[in-house]
């Protein structure tokens, strides 16, 4: 390969002319695993105190749900899962040798993104073959790797990015391999782990014609067109082994056969419509979460063609109408193409629902790492890498078109810093070109060499670092959708000072008046919550979950009237709002007028059948007409969606007492009793339903155990004097 080497320095300093021994070569490969996975498990217990270790929220909270019902015996999944299915499995399978806790995952993730920087390292020392420094720059390359603060960032989220980062260094590392061996099996390899790519990542399907091309033009000579064929032939069959089992789960659940996931319409309309701006953007306010969003984009799509749709033509609903958009509008459509692609290149980590430079308040491991590297010092350094490395494109332009394909699929959906993930052990290899040959440049006093390498880094320093979407700070939505997951975990206080946060950059911010006024409703600070809302309304006019906040309100305080006509105005913006369907339901039920209350109630359940309060309510209703079946069904399903839903406990007790089934009861007081030991009243019923069921000896036992665990426990020995007497007269 001469005519595909580095210049080389002419100076005593050789860098990297000497090759590591393979002892060298893998106690550097250790050392490198090791300290990724310490910083990535020193991270992962310095966010422990963040809202979202325990709380998922949006995807988060889908896959972690997913990965419930998969773990529950579900393994299809309902048709509204459209997620890219692998990390949801990958998350089961966890939780299948008993982990429940969300701590697990990220442990994993931090031994993924360890062996990330490793197979950088392969990576990058085979694509550099016959290049001088080569073991040098891969090792610095994985170095870059495992101290790099975002991608310690991605592998400390429940999200599939730590996924994505493995599989796309993997899906290189396997083709470089079958290149140079020349070897079929190795293109099957690689087929395979694009077909995981791809079911982490769907647009990765865009890179099927790059591995063909990639096999075909490195089979040999031109005229070996069948090992032409068998090279390519060998990954479509990996990719397809993969992807098959998914496929047929399209059909037997959507009744449509899908490569990957049934929503490419909805992705692409989400960055090209006349108010996109590059990045995501909510279809409806208050339903920006993954597990809502997706009953909006098919609400839409058959309100504007008047009847039920499939899958397939809902995405094609989507796909068509920002079709015809970018036919209307191509100058603008440029420009927003443009700006997305910058985007891509930009310094600026752009933000999920969990923010990256929100997580600098919560690990010094991020925060000091990302003064010294950050995208902004790796895009530079990865272009004068690529300018260093010109001369050996024939070897390159595999890499090279891993970008450019990645570049593209981004730009043309939505851009967020986790989409960028894939390009990563591309650019960690250049960059760690620009590193080593430019010291050893610079050593040798080869200005003229560096001066090219130096201007393109110069030039792509000031491109990448404009604050193009956003300056590298936390937004006021990264402290409202922190202060959301906080309150979830009845962390009030913090989540108020959260939102004291998002105050302080917009005093407008009309989501964070909105979950302000959630925190103070849990909070029974009802004067503060309806103060709230009404900043909300006052914000947005338009917004239904402003009307429905002070509903509940006027509802929890006893204005019933008020509640009702919130609610009202709550599903006249949005007729599928089921909160609000629920609760005016809730507000029928407490006028007296229970039937009414069902009707509600049931329209809420046909439009979100996992609700469980909603059943709570159907049951309740139920219970008003004395339909004691109906109402037992209601409740039973309410615990078949939230197990440990205590009211749902209660209800259904009293109704099995109702209906003459004691034994029923008693067990249902007993779970109940479980999650509330020190709950009285619960305990009183248990006792109760254990004498109606003839079970009084039981009882009297229950109780002395418990007074053994707790003698200080007067009321249980009140209760154990009244069951003593009690059997005493019988």
């Amino acid at each position: 390969m001469s005519d595909e080497r580095l210049p080389n320095s002419t100076s005593r300093f050789t860098l990297g002319d000497l090759r590591c021994t393979q002892r060298q070569w893998v106690l550097s490969s250790v050392g490198v695993f090791v300290v990724a996975l310490i910083l990535r498990v020193m991270y992962t217990f310095e966010i422990r105190g963040v809202g979202f270790f325990n709380v998922p929220l949006s995807d988060a909270f889908v896959y972690d749900q997913r990965a419930r019902g998969i773990v529950a015996g579900d393994w299809l999944g309902p048709a509204e899962f459209i997620h890219a299915p692998l990390y949801a499995y990958m998350l089961a399978g966890i939780r299948m040798i008993g982990f429940e806790t969300l701590l697990m995952p990220r442990i994993v993730q931090a031994v993924m993104g360890a062996a990330t920087c490793v197979i950088i390292m392969l990576l990058t020392r085979r694509v550099l073959a016959g290049l001088p420094y080569r073991d040098v720059i891969a090792i610095c390359a994985g170095a870059i790797m495992a101290v790099y603060p975002p991608a310690i960032f991605f592998d400390g989220l429940i999200q599939k990015t730590s996924t994505v980062m493995l599989l796309s260094a993997l899906v290189l590392w396997l083709a470089t391999l079958a290149n140079d061996h020349r070897a079929a099996r190795w293109w099957l390899a690689s087929g395979v782990a694009l077909g995981l790519l791809i079911l982490v990542r769907q647009n990765a399907l865009a890179l099927i014609p790059l591995l063909a091309l990639w096999a075909w033009l490195g089979a040999g000579q031109w005229r070996a067109w069948k090992q032409h064929t068998v090279s390519v032939a060998a990954i479509v069959l990996g990719v397809a082994i993969v992807l098959m089992p998914w496929t047929v789960r399209h059909k037997i659940v959507l009744g449509e056969f899908f490569l990957s996931t049934p929503n490419m319409g909805q992705n692409f309309a989400m960055g090209n419509h006349p108010d996109a701006t590059g990045t995501y953007l909510p279809a409806q306010r208050g339903r920006a979460s993954g597990e809502l969003e997706h009953g909006v984009w098919k609400r839409e799509a058959e309100a504007a063609l008047g009847r039920e749709l499939t899958a397939s033509e809902i995405s094609d609903f989507y796909m068509q109408a920002s079709l015809q958009y970018i036919q209307s509008n191509p100058g603008p459509w440029l420009m927003l193409t443009g700006t997305k692609a910058l985007m891509v290149f930009g310094a600026y980590e752009l933000p999920d629902t969990e923010d990256y430079y929100l997580y600098h308040e919560h690990s010094r491991i991020v925060r000091y790492g990302d003064v010294l590297l950050h995208f902004g010092v790796l895009g530079p350094l990865a272009v004068m890498g690529v300018v260093l490395t010109a001369g050996s494109w024939r070897r390159l332009w595999p890499m090279y078109g891993w970008l450019v394909i990645n570049v593209v699929a981004i730009a043309a959906f939505v851009v967020f810093a986790r989409y960028r993930v894939p390009m990563l052990p591309v650019l960690a290899m250049f960059a760690a070109v620009a590193i080593v040959h430019g010291v050893a440049l610079l050593r040798g006093r080869q200005w003229r060499t560096l001066v090219m390498p130096l201007a393109a880094m110069t030039i792509g320093a000031v491109v990448m670092n404009l604050p193009i979407h956003s300056h590298r700070v936390p937004h006021a939505n990264a402290y409202t959708n922190h202060a959301v997951a906080l309150a979830d975990a009845g962390r009030y206080d913090e989540a108020l000072a959260e939102l004291d946060k998002a105050h302080a950059l917009q005093s407008d911010d009309v989501d964070a008046h909105w979950v302000r006024g959630s925190v103070y409703f849990d909070r029974q600070q009802m004067d503060l919550a309806l103060e709230s809302y009404r900043a909300a309304l006052a914000g947005d006019d338009q917004f239904g979950g402003a009307h429905r906040g002070i509903g509940s309100v006027h509802l929890a305080v006893g204005r019933v009237n008020d509640a009702a006509a919130q609610f009202e105005r709550a599903l006249e913006l949005d007729p599928h709002d089921h909160v609000s369907l629920n609760k005016l339901g809730v507000t029928y039920a407490m006028r007296g007028q229970p039937q009414r209350a069902i009707e509600l109630i049931e329209q809420s359940i046909a439009i979100d059948p996992n609700d469980a309060e909603t059943h709570l309510n159907l049951g309740s209703a139920y219970v008003a007409l004395r339909q004691l079946d109906e109402a037992a069904a209601a409740y039973a399903r309410a615990l078949e969606l939230d197990a440990k839903y205590i009211d749902a406990m209660m209800n259904l007790a009293a109704v099995e007492s109702g209906r003459g089934r004691p034994t029923a009861a008693a067990e249902l007081y007993r779970r109940a009793l479980q999650q509330q030991p020190r709950n009285r009243e619960i305990l009183m019923h248990y006792v109760s339903a254990m004498v109606q069921a003839d079970r009084i000896d039981e009882a009297i036992t229950f109780m002395q155990q418990r007074i053994e665990a707790d003698r200080d426990d007067a009321f249980s020995r009140q209760l154990l004097e009244a069951l003593q007497q009690q059997r005493e007269r019988q």
